[in-house]
């Protein structure tokens, strides 16, 4: 798992690299992108910007991970709640995450919209 994060990481900061130009050089970093990617690009509704995360640093480990949930009535959400706790328990033992905490709003969009800021406020670092 922690190879998973590192390779998580290094993607991002790949993807953003290109993209620390000004706006201006972004053309020159698309016609400079293999072929097959640079397809992606051609006759795109928006225009390709730089990233808003150029300057980004996580914080400093060990990360607090806080899970906001939903739903728990039926198995497949439980199920899935249950993989992401074992899978942090592994990081929590790893020493990458210090805790995982999860709430849970029954269907009830403000309730959760208030989890997620207490969240914020008890400065979880991961917020799924």
């Amino acid at each position: 798992m922690t190879s998973l994060i590192r390779g998580l990481l290094a993607a991002t900061a790949l993807v953003s690299i290109p993209f620390a130009a000004h706006a201006a050089d972004v053309k020159s970093v698309i016609d400079g992108l293999p072929a097959d990617l640079k397809a992606q690009y051609d006759g795109a509704p928006q225009k390709a910007l730089p990233s808003a995360w150029d300057n980004f640093t996580p914080p400093a480990k060990p990360w607090k991970w806080c899970h906001s949930e939903s739903y728990q009535g039926n198995p497949w959400r439980v199920s899935v709640t249950k993989e992401l706790k074992r899978l942090v328990d592994g990081l929590i033992a790893g020493g990458t995450v210090s805790s995982f905490e999860v709430s849970d709003s029954n269907n009830d969009a403000s309730q959760q919209i208030n989890q997620i800021r207490a969240f914020i406020d008890k400065k979880c670092s991961i917020i799924t």
